[in-house]
């Protein structure tokens, strides 16, 4: 390739920039037209740890050799501290106010985030001001710990068959052991407890992913429990506790922090001395709102455990959110409370 003139570069230099984005934006970010491809860069070229390249740089790297296609580079985790000032930063409308005095290093690598998701400076809102929703456009940054055009959906997701085995083995599902499952999804803690030996017994609302669980469950001829095993279509948290189950398995809905909600209406159904074990957002590591400090209270209390999954763990699944596994017992009440009954 011979040398390439600044002169010849120059439309090419006012409009394609190092494109910094997240892998998973890849399909949405096809149908976006060439106008908002050229917003996308300016906004996204300010992300913390991201490289632009010069025209020359550029051509020598062969980025111009289709002009609408732009290379990708996976934009960087963003810190805890920074996700921790989103959350507790004030939303109103498309408004975002940050808390007052922030260390001015933590204060530009928020901002710079803002700025990546859209929210621009207005000195006379004294706020960032986004196009839609603010609430909307954080929740998402906040749960994934990562920034993406591309709109995910955090109410359900199915959990992935290894880590579903993990959990449980955290439970210590055993023979005959009588396991929930609520907002079971397609029921992959489900299968697995079945597999263990437990009578399961799950609870979905949607009633297409309900009537495909049922069908897969009796699909299982080769595990005698599957023949104890029950589901039912109902709306989970408007059901009440029966203190009936010795284990309780989950992976809830993330979506504004249902999964706490989720988990505390789901400990009411615990024998006393029995488990749950659940997966959840890792916001519950880091968020500082009142839902989010009192169940970290609850868990101590009850001397649980939170403890974080390596990221990517629901990658399989399409989802990519930051997560963690919460273990609770439930208090005995003076009888049998040993864990492998």
């Amino acid at each position: 390739m011979g040398p390439v003139s600044n002169h010849a570069l120059r439309p090419i230099h006012q409009h394609l920039l190092l494109f910094v984005r997240s892998a998973s934006t890849k399909a949405a970010d096809d149908k976006q037209t060439i106008q908002t491809r050229r917003r996308d860069q300016t906004r996204l070229g300010v992300i913390a740890g991201a490289t632009m390249l010069s025209p020359l740089e550029a051509a020598a790297a062969n980025f111009f050799a289709c002009p609408l296609k732009m290379k990708e580079i996976i934009m960087p985790q963003i810190a805890t501290d920074v996700l921790a000032v989103l959350d507790a930063a004030i939303t109103d409308g498309p408004n975002v106010v940050l808390p007052v005095q922030l260390e001015r290093g933590l204060y530009l690598a928020t901002n710079k985030v803002l700025r990546a998701a859209g929210g621009m400076w207005n000195r006379s809102a004294k706020a960032h001001v986004f196009e839609g929703d603010a609430a909307d456009i954080l929740e998402p940054i906040i749960l994934t710990g990562h920034y993406s055009r591309a709109k995910q959906d955090f109410g359900q997701f199915d959990t992935p068959a290894g880590l579903a085995r993990d959990v449980i083995e955290r439970a210590g599902v055993i023979l005959h052991m009588r396991v929930l499952e609520p907002s079971a999804g397609l029921g992959n803690l489900a299968v697995e407890a079945i597999a263990a030996g437990g009578h399961v017994h799950t609870i979905e609302i949607d009633p297409t992913r309900c009537a495909k669980l049922t069908m897969r469950i009796a699909k299982l001829e080769s595990c005698h429990a599957a023949a104890y095993s029950t589901g039912q279509h109902a709306d989970f948290l408007a059901i009440n506790p029966d203190r009936s189950y010795d284990r309780i398995v989950m992976n809830p809905p993330f979506s504004r922090q249902d999964d706490i909600r989720h988990v505390m209406h789901a400990f009411g159904f615990l024998k006393p001395g029995r488990r749950l074990v659940a997966i959840m957002s890792a916001g519950v590591l880091f968020r500082s709102n009142r839902l989010t400090t009192g169940f970290r209270d609850f868990v101590t209390s009850h001397a649980g455990t939170i403890q974080p999954l390596p990221e990517g763990s629901f990658s399989s699944s399409g989802a990519n959110v930051n997560t963690c596994i919460v273990t609770l017992d439930a208090p005995s009440d003076g009888g049998d409370d040993d864990q492998s009954a």
